[in-house]
């Protein structure tokens, strides 16, 4: 396990991978919030067709329910897969208010506690948590389509580093052979 563990090989694959990945990802940052959006209501498309079935197990106390859970999975699903673009904006919209309420509690708790650990840092935190989320709010599908810009950018970060790492291991490798 120890010599697979340690392969370079592995290293530059995931390096090449997540390279790939994050190159995608700038390059088409949209689209990739559509496919993400796509492959959760697949899963939830899925997981209604499995609470359906489930449903009609004789353990199963909760027929009703288990049933109702499986049609509302499905069709979510359906209307996620319908209208993609509309469904990216309410999750960057879901997500911006519940960051504005999130640094709205966290400001009013800092504030009003002098002895708040990290009081000052929190009290930064909480007022550009709340623009971010008025940004997000205001801008759901570019906010989004920004954020995951952002994260392929990391990808590609990640991804190279992981390949030097991977030429790095090798290299190493060869010096115990020929130490051996």
């Amino acid at each position: 396990m120890e010599q697979v563990s340690r392969a370079w090989g592995w290293a530059l694959f995931f390096g090449i991978l997540t390279l790939v990945i994050g190159i995608l990802v700038v390059v088409w940052p949209s689209e990739t919030l559509k496919v993400l959006t796509i492959l959760f209501a697949l899963q939830l498309f899925v997981m209604g067709i499995y609470s359906l079935v489930k449903s009609f197990s004789a353990a199963n106390q909760h027929k009703v329910w288990t049933v109702f859970l499986g049609i509302f999975a499905i069709i979510v699903a359906l209307i996620m897969i319908r209208n993609v673009v509309a469904t990216v904006a309410i999750v960057g919209f879901i997500i911006g208010v519940y960051w504005i309420i999130h640094g709205i509690i966290q400001f009013i708790m800092s504030v009003g506690d002098k002895t708040y650990p990290t009081r000052g840092w929190t009290i930064v935190m909480s007022i550009i948590t709340v623009i971010a989320g008025i940004v997000v709010v205001a801008w759901p599908l570019q906010s989004l389509t920004a954020l995951a810009w952002l994260i392929g950018i990391w990808f590609i970060v990640l991804g190279i580093l992981g390949i030097i790492l991977g030429f790095m291991v090798r290299s190493e490798e060869k010096k115990e052979l020929k130490a051996a």
